[in-house]
C-alpha cells in the first residue's frame, strides 16, 4: 500500500491514524472510546500485548477474587492488575455518556482480557445496563464461578478465535480456567 496524496486521504480516516501512531509510540496508551453519532452507541476499544511488561503479566498466572464485584468469582491476577490500570480512564471516558447508551467492549489478545474484566465492571459499577461484548484471540480470564456470573450477567459476548493462535489455549483448561461467552 503506497503513501496518498494530503488532499485525497479521507478526513474521517485521519483520527484513527493519529490513534493507532500514538499507541505506538506511547505503549501506555490502551485503546480508545469512540460513539457512533448516529445511534449513540459507543466502543470501547483495547489493544493487545504490547511491550515486555505486559507479557510478564500475562505470565501472572495465580487465582485472585474479580475485587471489582463482590462474590463474582475468581480471575487471573496478572489481567487484573492490568485493567485496574486502564479502569479509571474507561470509566471517565464513559462519565459524559448518556446511562442507556449501548456500550460494546472489544479487545484483542490481553486487550480481550482486559475487555472480559471490563464488562461486568461497566455493566455494575458505571450504571451502564446495555453493555456486550466482542474479543479476538483472548486468553481464558477466569475460573468456572466467575465463568457463571459473567455469562449470566453480560448476555452477549461473542469470541473471535482462530484454530491455530495459542492465546486463547492458555491458561490451561486442565488447571480449570475457562472461557466466557461465546466462541466464533
Amino acid at each position: 500500500i503506497g503513501r496518498m496524496a494530503r488532499a485525497e486521504r479521507a478526513p474521517e480516516a485521519m483520527p484513527e491514524a493519529r490513534a493507532m501512531a500514538a499507541a505506538t509510540a506511547h505503549p501506555d496508551l490502551f485503546g480508545f472510546i469512540v460513539r457512533e453519532v448516529a445511534t449513540g452507541a459507543i466502543i470501547v476499544s483495547i489493544r493487545g500485548t504490547l511491550v515486555p511488561e505486559e507479557w510478564l503479566r500475562n505470565f501472572t498466572v495465580i487465582p485472585a477474587e474479580y475485587s471489582f464485584l463482590p462474590d463474582f468469582g475468581t480471575t487471573h491476577l496478572g489481567f487484573r492488575l492490568v485493567y485496574a490500570g486502564v479502569r479509571a480512564s474507561i470509566q471517565q471516558g464513559l462519565s459524559t455518556v448518556p446511562p442507556n447508551a449501548r456500550v460494546t467492549v472489544v479487545g484483542h489478545s490481553l486487550g480481550g482480557a482486559m475487555a472480559t474484566l471490563a464488562g461486568p465492571d461497566v455493566k455494575r459499577n458505571f450504571n451502564r445496563p446495555n453493555v456486550d461484548l466482542c474479543t479476538f484471540g483472548g486468553p481464558r480470564v477466569g475460573k468456572p464461578d466467575f465463568r457463571g456470573k459473567f455469562n449470566a450477567e453480560i448476555a452477549r459476548c461473542y469470541r473471535a478465535t482462530n484454530q491455530f493462535d495459542i492465546v486463547p489455549q492458555v491458561p490451561s483448561i486442565i488447571t480449570g480456567w475457562m472461557h466466557v461467552g461465546e466462541e466464533v
